[in-house]
């Protein structure tokens, strides 16, 4: 159940805190492409596997609720409400909803 495949899109609808903690909750919307977040290679990424690849942004660490995590980590685009013109990534946990 940790590591199903990334098949089903959720986050539109959702607010969302950023990964990284910067500015406040986003309204999402217009979620499309959803997909297994993956390295080059094409080898899907767990939460924690993430965190090794991308362990902080610009100072802020990653939000230990995905970096802590073995479930797989999936992608959709969204855009946000107050910018609709702008796709933006989003990522979840395989086995949840929470969007960031």
């Amino acid at each position: 159940k940790l590591r199903q495949p990334c098949t089903e899109l959720v986050c539109s609808g959702k607010s969302a805190a950023h990964l990284f903690g910067w500015g406040g909750s986003h309204k999402l919307g217009g979620c499309n492409h959803i997909k297994n977040l993956a390295t080059k290679d094409g080898t899907s990424l767990s939460g924690q596997t993430f965190k090794k690849a991308h362990p902080d942004m610009k100072g802020k660490a990653m939000n230990a609720y995905v970096a802590d995590s073995s479930s797989w980590v999936c992608h959709e685009t969204c855009k946000l409400s107050v910018s609709s013109d702008k796709n933006f990534a989003v990522v979840r946990l395989s086995n949840d909803h929470k969007c960031f």
